[in-house]
């Protein structure tokens, strides 16, 4: 997921990034620095779009709104790409909301560090977010975040009608 380009001789602004395009997958920008998040595979790709039809299939009743490859702006230099995040309530208006959503679901990709995985978790839930959920397509294992990651047998959120099993995402 996360992987340092080559090191720039100037910080990148928010406006220079979001005005950049880029070969493959948008890198996030962190501390001014961007940081490749590596090539999506079928299995991330799967579970990625099936969490995403989920959320949409619930959408009106339980006004959860998701989108995926979410540009979210957690600081002044600081932009990191949701694989999945579920806004509840309304839509944002902003282009890239500076807003926690209600939830952020990170999908692990083949190339991913633990370390740079438990940073991100920490960052979505240091900016506000309330539920935080770890999908591990290789292993096949679903976990949340908060402030420690737990394995659980299906990710909920009860109070959304919320209940995934594993069977949902990985057959």
């Amino acid at each position: 997921m996360l992987r340092a380009m080559a090191t720039t001789k100037a910080a990148v602004s928010v406006e220079d990034y979001l005005a950049m395009s880029f070969d493959g997958p948008a890198p996030e920008l962190i501390d001014g620095e961007l940081v490749d998040r590596g090539e999506a595979m079928y299995p991330h790709a799967k579970a990625q779009s099936r969490i995403s039809a989920i959320f949409g299939r619930n959408r009106q009743a339980a006004a959860l709104f998701p989108a995926v490859a979410m540009r979210l702006q957690l600081g002044e230099d600081r932009i990191r790409i949701a694989d999945v995040a579920v806004f509840r309530g309304a839509e944002p208006t902003e282009l890239i909301p500076s807003q926690p959503p209600f939830l952020v679901v990170e999908v692990v990709s083949r190339d991913d560090r633990y370390v740079d995985i438990l940073s991100k978790l920490s960052e979505y839930r240091e900016w506000g977010v309330e539920h935080i959920w770890l999908v591990d397509p290789w292993l096949r294992r679903l976990s949340v975040f908060d402030g420690d990651l737990h394995t659980v047998p299906s990710l909920r959120i009860p109070d959304a009608g919320v209940a995934i099993p594993p069977e949902r995402l990985f057959d």
